[in-house]
């Protein structure tokens, strides 16, 4: 992962600037936040209630037996209990990002980041991680999520941001965005993804 090169990140109180930030204040910010990657990041060698309990054991200081009771629950919350005792190899892609989230979920972060959740699955199996990520947005779960999926950002987001090249092109409220963008740029885009 590359250091930013610029930049402020202000969460609840605590301002970060990526010129001048010291190793305690990264390490506070990224207690406040989870990472679900576009490409699962589960741990091969560990089955999946491990994947999810080893953040709580590991950075947050849980005992095993309460960290995994606490991914127990996650697992049940996501559906897959079942899976509790499998390596990431077992799963299918869709259950291996669900448990990608759960993990995202058990450390009760606040704010969970989603770099493309959905790209690496099968069509068949994006409405099985769309629906968990919707649910997440009904429980008020912060989370910025990186996506093309337009219509699912339409039906969860407050807010939407339109970047290209490193940049912030336009942003808003999701409707207004979506329905009337008024750069160019996002016009093609929007206009392109939905035609599609």
């Amino acid at each position: 992962m590359c250091p930013p090169s610029a930049g402020t990140i202000e969460l609840d109180g605590l301002k970060v600037d990526s010129a001048t930030a010291t190793r305690k204040q990264s390490i506070a910010l990224r207690r406040n936040l989870s990472f679900v990657f576009q490409n699962y990041a589960l741990f091969a060698n560990k089955m999946a209630q491990e994947n999810i309990s080893e953040a709580l054991i590991t950075v947050w200081k849980q005992s095993k037996p309460e960290a995994n009771t606490r991914a127990l629950e996650i697992l049940e919350e996501i559906g897959l209990v079942e899976h509790a005792n499998h390596y990431p190899s077992q799963p299918s892609g869709s259950q291996q990002q669900r448990i990608g989230i759960g993990r995202a979920m058990a450390t009760q972060s606040q704010v969970i980041l989603f770099d493309e959740p959905t790209s690496a699955l099968d069509p068949e199996w994006l409405d099985e991680v769309l629906g968990l990520i919707k649910r997440l947005a009904e429980l008020h779960h912060t989370m910025v999520i990186v996506t093309h999926e337009i219509e699912f950002a339409r039906d969860i987001a407050d807010r939407v941001i339109f970047m290209a090249e490193g940049k912030i092109i336009e942003q808003g409220p999701t409707d207004q965005l979506i329905s009337n963008p008024k750069d160019p740029r996002t016009q093609r885009f929007l206009g392109r993804i939905l035609r599609e």
